[in-house]
């Protein structure tokens, strides 16, 4: 049996915006807990060598890795904790329908996509004060690389998420 394993992760949107942030968009990005997004290229990369010698020494029945004879737990906490997100503080509903929210209201459309998150920056970038870049980006960084869907639309708890910058370190 062969596995293949997918070592890179497309940050196209957010990587192309990076390119573009002005010295005030990075600083506001910049105080926030996704600071990180700032380092991201248009492609995330993993050692493929290294992702397939870990996939080789895992055990699923036990959660973690059997390395030299030694077992070496990997729980959710070692993920967050390597992307430097919280371990602790409000979950996410993900199931949300409606939000009441100011950056919600730039997308007539019932369903928000990705792109059209995208397009709005290029359409609007220069009508968005800094805190709305900010807001606006950090959701597509979220929608993008940290909580993607296969249809590429946006989370519609995400919006009401941003909307309030400092409270963005409260959710876990």
């Amino acid at each position: 049996m062969q596995i293949n394993l997918r070592h890179s992760c497309r940050t196209q949107y957010i990587g192309l915006l990076n390119k573009k942030l002005s010295v005030e968009q990075k600083q506001c990005i910049q105080q926030t807990p996704f600071w990180w997004f700032v380092l991201l290229h248009e492609r995330v990369k993993i050692s493929r060598n290294l992702l397939c010698e870990l996939s080789n020494v895992w055990v699923e029945s036990r959660g973690g890795f059997m390395i030299n004879s030694k077992f070496v737990a990997f729980k959710l906490l070692d993920v967050c904790v390597g992307l430097g997100l919280r371990v602790y503080g409000d979950r996410i509903d993900l199931q949300e329908v409606d939000v009441d929210s100011v950056c919600r209201k730039k997308f007539s459309e019932k369903k928000v996509t990705i792109s059209m998150v995208y397009n709005y920056f290029l359409t609007e970038c220069e009508c968005l004060d800094v805190e709305d870049y900010c807001r606006l980006y950090i959701l597509l960084g979220l929608s993008e690389f940290l909580l993607p869907n296969r249809n590429g639309t946006v989370f519609v708890s995400l919006f009401r998420i941003v909307d309030d910058l400092t409270s963005l370190v409260k959710y876990n």
